[in-house]
């Protein structure tokens, strides 16, 4: 090795030295490897510097040896954070005072558009945001999402900080790229305080998101009870509809928020609203599997016999997911239980479909039809037959009329080879069916 390899292997060793003994605050190493040269404003591969490790861990005394030694106070990490940036974010404030007497900037950004009042906002160190706003600091600027600090401050429920930021005048109504306010944010978390805070100040109750849900949409999806009375009792509108058609009332069905929909029904809302899709609130009710809240729609008047876009009724739903005590309950009340889809598929089909034998045999005795086709000219008998769902299969067997029977009951041809119990899905032209889970039922109510 040559005495200029040596030299430089030498350096990169100290410095990788420097950076270990800042990120330990041992102080005694950090002054030596100075004296011996050292770079101070060396980085590691995530652009750490000696500087920004000791602003990190909070160790005063490099941080003002560094400083002396004419470090670099505003350079960033590779994810755009300064040291100043850190130091608000983790709430450091003899070292955030420090560095702006040394005139770091307090309006720089890290990557993602956030700016040291920002941080100090989102995590609550209510000291150095009174300080930043003290030096002027930019209490407005939005971060690359469009959430300015009152922003942050009300997602994170910091009552303070949201009232001092008022306090200096930020805009309560200022909105992010999502089409969010601080209220809007501050009913999606629950946060009472923050939303009776904003409604003294004038804030506009009303405003929608990008997605159509307006604050008491929002109140509703939540659940947040004390939100909802406070937002009616200041005139929000219940009848109000998202970009696909939810309405207040029909997601605080969907969520299952039995006060909610008291309160709703109470506050005479439309009860038989539908989304774009025609699902009505009863039929998601029925969809969910939520008695309680059946009970309470059809006690109130709701359309027991209403259709989405596809032909399914509130019964078809009840029926598909087996839920046998919606089915005699709707059955009670006079529902039509012939009554088929787009498709010419009928609650009967549906049940033998999804093998809910309880429910087939209850339609058989309310008097069914198991000979009908649908539009593709399956039974009934056809479908619990391609299920291999043979206890319906041996029910049906002696009631369907022989043309409908396949040549080998119980075992046509598509259901020889198959042994899966799970629903059989047409390839399109057939039975469209519904998965409950929860994705599959947000695919099915959008």
């Amino acid at each position: 090795m040559d005495e200029t390899s040596f030299i430089f292997l030498s350096n990169d060793l100290e410095n990788n030295q420097l950076i270990q003994a800042c990120r330990e605050g041992d102080q005694s190493i950090v002054a030596l490897l100075i004296d011996r040269g050292a770079d101070i404003n060396t980085t590691d591969n995530n652009g750490n510097t000696p500087f920004s490790l000791s602003c990190y861990f909070g160790y005063i005394d490099i941080v003002n040896l560094l400083i002396d030694n004419g470090c670099d106070i505003n350079k960033p990490e590779n994810n755009g954070m300064t040291p100043l940036i850190i130091a608000c974010e983790i709430g450091l404030l003899p070292i955030v005072a420090r560095l702006i007497e040394r005139v770091a900037d307090i309006n720089t950004t890290d990557n993602d558009g956030n700016t040291p009042f920002t941080l100090s906002c989102e995590y609550d160190n209510i000291n150095i945001a009174n300080l930043l706003m003290d030096k002027g600091c930019d209490i407005l600027k939005p971060n690359n999402n469009g959430m300015t600090p009152l922003m942050n401050a009300c997602v994170r429920g910091h009552l303070s900080i949201v009232v001092r930021l008022i306090e200096r005048g930020a805009d309560i109504n200022t909105t992010a790229k999502n089409g969010k306010t601080p209220f809007s944010f501050s009913c999606e978390y629950g946060y009472i305080d923050k939303v009776n805070l904003l409604i003294d100040k004038g804030c506009d109750i009303h405003k929608p998101d990008n997605n159509g849900m307006t604050p008491l949409i929002i109140a509703c999806v939540g659940g947040y009870m004390s939100i909802v009375v406070g937002l009616i009792s200041r005139g929000a509108d219940i009848n109000t509809t998202d970009n696909v058609g939810n309405t207040p009332f029909s997601l605080s069905c969907e969520n299952g928020f039995i006060n909610i929909v008291n309160l709703l029904i109470d506050e005479d809302c439309d009860i038989n609203n539908h989304k774009n899709n025609g699902m009505a609130p009863l039929m998601i009710a029925c969809f969910l599997g939520l008695l309680p809240i059946v009970i309470r729609l059809i006690e109130r008047g709701a359309d027991i016999n209403i259709t989405d876009n596809d032909g399914n009724t509130p019964f078809s739903f009840s029926c598909e997911y087996g839920d046998i005590d919606i089915v005699n309950l709707l059955i009670d009340k006079g529902c039509d239980i012939h009554k088929p889809d787009n498709n010419g598929i009928t609650p009967l089909m549906i049940a033998c479909v999804r093998g809910h034998l309880p429910i087939v045999a209850r339609l058989i005795e309310r008097g069914s039809d198991i000979n009908i086709t649908d539009k593709n000219g399956e039974t009934s008998f056809t479908w619990a037959s391609k299920g291999g769902y043979n206890d319906i299969v041996n029910l049906l067997s002696d009631k369907v009329s022989d043309e409908n029977k396949p040549y080998d009951v119980g075992k046509p041809p598509l259901a020889k080879d198959c042994n899966n119990k799970d629903l059989v899905i047409d390839d399109g032209t057939g039975i469209q069916t519904h998965d409950r889970n929860v994705t599959g039922m947000w695919q099915t109510l959008a």
